[in-house]
């Protein structure tokens, strides 16, 4: 027979973590996290450093203690560059201007990088001129808008770094059993050189094996909303 002692304790048990489950996931949506990582290379002698901001899945956030947090850490930070790594604005409740507002603000600490995610392409769907007048809003701000392209930055003591970035795979495919084979071919339509130091702008993480054999040195995606676990 069922212990109803033992059945209401793990209902208990329950609701406590699904409580704290549900307070850490709003704590994360609404607060800001930095995390700084360390990358060296023989490719590159840089002597002061190159510093990258990484930003990706902005879904135009209507939080402006949020903003306000982005905006002060990426002015004390002073980067080099800054990536956005797609779902710059959100399809489930599209705010395209929002979206460009914050990017029409971090323009003015850095240059901008940036490549699509799924959000975009379901935008793309829905209305295609929407989605159209904001990549040319884009890059009326001066973003470098990567869609299977590369852009090269010169350092001052000429070398280069180069980057790439392609777009959301759901562009150019319908089912997910398909992005596999699409992420390859797009990676495999980059023209690679092994020798230069180069970084890959793609929203999905989970493809890092077709990425890594293509020959990039670093990566940046986004997509996982800061975590990304398998099972």
């Amino acid at each position: 027979k069922n212990n109803p002692k033992i059945i209401k304790r793990a209902l208990c048990v329950m609701l406590t973590l699904f409580v704290a489950f549900s307070i850490v996931t709003v704590w994360g949506n609404i607060t800001l996290s930095i995390e700084k990582f360390n990358i060296e290379t023989e490719k590159l002698d840089i002597v002061n450093g190159f510093k990258i901001a990484h930003i990706s899945d902005y879904h135009n956030t209507h939080s402006n203690f949020l903003n306000e947090a982005v905006l002060s850490s990426l002015k004390e930070e002073k980067p080099d560059i800054i990536v956005l790594t797609g779902d710059l604005v959100d399809c489930r409740k599209t705010d395209i201007e929002k979206g460009l507002d914050f990017v029409s603000k971090i323009v003015d600490i850095a240059p901008v990088y940036f490549v699509t995610g799924n959000h975009e392409c379901n935008i793309s769907i829905d209305s295609q001129s929407a989605f159209d007048n904001m990549v040319l809003d884009l890059k009326a701000l001066g973003v470098v808008v990567l869609r299977g392209e590369s852009s090269v930055i010169t350092l001052p003591n000429k070398e280069k770094i180069n980057i790439f970035g392609i777009d959301d795979p759901y562009f150019h495919c319908e089912y997910a059993s398909q992005v596999k084979t699409t992420i390859d071919s797009l990676c495999s339509s980059l023209d690679i050189n092994i020798n230069e130091f180069s970084i890959l702008l793609a929203h999905h993480p989970e493809q890092l094996d077709f990425y890594s054999k293509y020959g990039f040195d670093l990566v940046y995606s986004g997509h996982a909303h800061g975590g990304q676990g398998r099972l």
